[in-house]
């Protein structure tokens, strides 16, 4: 899973990234100004960003059915289940639609939540173009969608979207500002091309890392998809062998780093390390001191936004200004705030679910 607006102060002018042949990027501002990223950690550092949600629902969706369409990775099928204690809260109906790997199996999946005619429909992190034309039938019948982690969603006419551009922009961002804190010199920015937010990562953390640390250097290195939790950690130990000068290493997804720290340690190699989105696995390294910082994303809450921001366009009442936004509750973990059983995941509020019972007007 993988949070939003903090802008370093940019003091200098003209400043901007050039790219070179080997997928570097340097910048070509006169000075250094890590005052800048360290005042940018500094406030996303030792405490969650604000509760998505401020405003009570007025009319709950009693007697609505919510059609989700589940894609075929594990998380979605996480999500579904988190959603799944919602239905009594609110009083709604939740049908969840099976999709497999394949467009055409998306595409029967979301064929049938078309059939189902509901009343409101959740979408997770899928790639709308390989089910526009259903897409288009929901929107013409006026369902209302809320969608989660879905790249340029106003590009397909979604209104609630959350983890999106603007999360995983400042992700980079903050990264990037990080990794300045942490020294500058060389840094590596290790993406998963087959994961569609990676360039959108990418795009803040080259744009921040120009602005505050002209005289640092960061280079693009692809991690394939289906090396994570594989040969991912071989991959990255012979990249940084390569590049013996390199003091941060940085993760669009902190999962492409799985096994890594103990491949690092066989070759005798030490680098920092910071990724977005980290998982229980990741968690746990941090916690034995194996992992230095996660920009960590609250997923529990962000579901259950997701399902309040459907039961408000169903009801016909405004978002919330963090739902509009997309911002889930984001934070610059270390190891000092891993006091909880890492395997269980990170919740930046975790009494969130009585916080939205309160919001909806029921109890638990």
């Amino acid at each position: 899973m993988a949070a939003l607006a903090a802008t370093a102060i940019a003091v200098a002018a003209g400043c901007g990234a050039t790219s070179h042949n080997d997928g570097s990027a340097s910048s070509g501002a006169p000075s250094v100004y890590t005052a800048a990223a360290s005042q940018a950690v500094a406030e996303y550092t030792g405490k969650p960003t604000a509760f998505p949600v401020d405003t009570p629902l007025k009319t709950k969706p009693t007697g609505k059915t919510f059609a989700y369409l589940q894609c075929s990775t594990p998380a979605c099928a996480l999500f579904a289940d988190l959603m799944k204690p919602t239905q009594q809260l609110l009083g709604y109906q939740l049908r969840v639609v099976k999709a497999g790997a394949s467009a055409t199996e998306v595409q029967n999946a979301m064929n049938s939540i078309v059939a189902l005619k509901p009343d409101g429909v959740l979408l997770p992190g899928a790639d709308p173009n390989q089910f526009l034309s259903q897409l288009k039938q929901l929107q013409a019948a006026k369902v209302p969608i809320s969608a989660n982690a879905i790249i340029d969603p106003a590009k397909y006419g979604l209104e609630a979207d959350f983890i999106n551009n603007h999360t995983n922009e400042l992700a980079g961002k903050l990264m990037a500002d990080w990794a300045v804190t942490q020294g500058g010199g060389e840094v590596a920015f290790y993406g998963v091309p087959e994961l569609s937010f990676t360039p959108v990562v990418r795009k803040g953390f080259e744009r921040e890392f120009a602005l505050v640390c002209s005289s640092c250097k960061a280079r693009n290195v692809d991690i394939p998809v289906g090396d994570i939790g594989k040969t991912a950690p071989n991959r990255i130990v012979s990249d940084l062998q390569a590049h013996p000068n390199t003091k941060v290493a940085v993760f669009a997804t902190a999962e492409a780093g799985t096994g890594l720290p103990t491949a690092l340690k066989s070759a005798q190699l030490q680098v920092k390390l910071i990724g977005f989105g980290p998982p229980p696995a990741i968690l746990g390294y941090m916690k034995q001191g194996q992992w230095d910082a996660a920009v960590g994303v609250d997923g529990f809450t962000t579901i259950w936004a997701q399902v309040d921001a459907l039961a408000r366009m169903v009801a016909g009442e405004p978002l919330t200004a963090g739902q509009k936004q997309g911002l889930p509750p984001i934070q610059i973990l270390t190891e000092r705030d891993i006091t909880f059983d890492p395997t269980q995941g990170w919740k930046a509020y975790p009494d969130f679910a009585d916080h939205f019972a309160q919001l909806w007007g029921t109890t638990r």
